[in-house]
């Protein structure tokens, strides 16, 4: 008894649907991957997006808190001086910030400043700082 008389599918037949199987798996992988390309690219930009909100906030809430500190101290220049310098820094990412005042004739001297040392201090706020002279 053949393969045929049974109703079972010849040789040729079974070669040609594995062949159709194959192929609808390299188009079912196709779309994977290119699924996989997409989120990866919607990642991307949600995380793009993120940052741009999250640096928005934070330059909000920086100028929330020098805004409040003018209010506070609406006669105490030094106290909003020295809130403008710690909110500067924590913005910028630096590791210390001035704020210099000329005083006349050609004397410069830091009036606001945010981590430094004492040293540093000392000697921004002297008149010997940058020659004492502009």
């Amino acid at each position: 008894m053949s393969n045929m008389d049974v109703g079972q599918p010849s040789y040729e037949e079974l070669r040609a649907r594995v062949a159709e199987l194959e192929e609808r798996g390299r188009g079912r992988d196709a779309a994977l991957e290119m699924a996989s390309v997409e989120n990866a690219r919607l990642l991307d930009e949600l995380q793009r997006r993120d940052r741009e909100v999250t640096a928005a906030l934070e330059r909000q809430t920086a100028m929330a808190s020098v805004l409040e500190a003018i209010s506070r101290s609406a006669f105490d220049l030094d106290a909003i001086l020295n809130t403008l310098v710690a909110t500067a820094a924590r913005l910028l990412d630096a590791p210390w910030v001035i704020i210099s005042r000329v005083f006349p004739p050609d004397d410069l001297r830091a009036v606001a400043h945010f981590g430094m040392t004492e040293e540093q201090r000392a000697y921004s706020t002297s008149s010997n700082a940058a020659g004492g002279t502009m």
